[in-house]
């Protein structure tokens, strides 16, 4: 019998930093942080949902695993970007699942995540090629990939789901 092949696209939103990550059959195959650094508008909007439709058409994507806004740390522009997001993504039939931080931070059943210092380290397990990353990320005043560790631990959430 021959299994189809799930391409799961992970998303951590923000207005000018997207963190991305594409897994395929439980493997990471890619990952990356889009930026995105002229003002809110319009434009930039559907900009961002256009690159998102180069992904979904690119690596044939069947499942979308966003991570949500923090109700806390959001602002309307995020919240219309991930509404968008996921609208446009079903509007290509792509399947929508959505998980929040907290989400995110019970996705080891082994150990205990209490912040995403501690889920960077857990994905990094997961995925031994990001070490590199992850101990340059550390040193960074600025945390400019836990972005892309939030898409890959949404991804690896929505592959492990029925």
């Amino acid at each position: 019998m021959h299994q189809q092949t799930k391409t799961t696209l992970g998303i951590s939103a923000g207005t000018r930093l997207v963190g991305i990550a594409v897994v395929r059959n439980r493997q990471l195959i890619d990952w990356k942080i889009l930026q995105f650094k002229e003002r809110w508008s319009r434009e930039k909007l559907k900009r961002m949902l256009n690159k998102f439709n180069q992904l979904y058409d690119y690596y044939r994507v069947s499942t979308l695993a966003l991570k949500s806004a923090d109700p806390f740390r959001s602002s309307p522009e995020l919240n219309a970007l991930i509404g968008s997001i996921s609208l446009n993504a079903r509007s290509k039939r792509v399947k929508v699942s959505q998980y929040s931080l907290q989400d995110l931070k019970e996705l080891s059943r082994t150990k205990k995540i209490r912040n995403v210092e501690i889920l960077s380290e857990y994905i990094v397990e997961q995925y031994p090629e990001l070490r590199r990353v992850y101990l340059r990320e550390r040193n960074n005043e600025n945390r400019y990939y836990v972005k892309v560790f939030e898409a890959i631990a949404a991804a690896k959430l929505a592959c492990d789901s029925p």
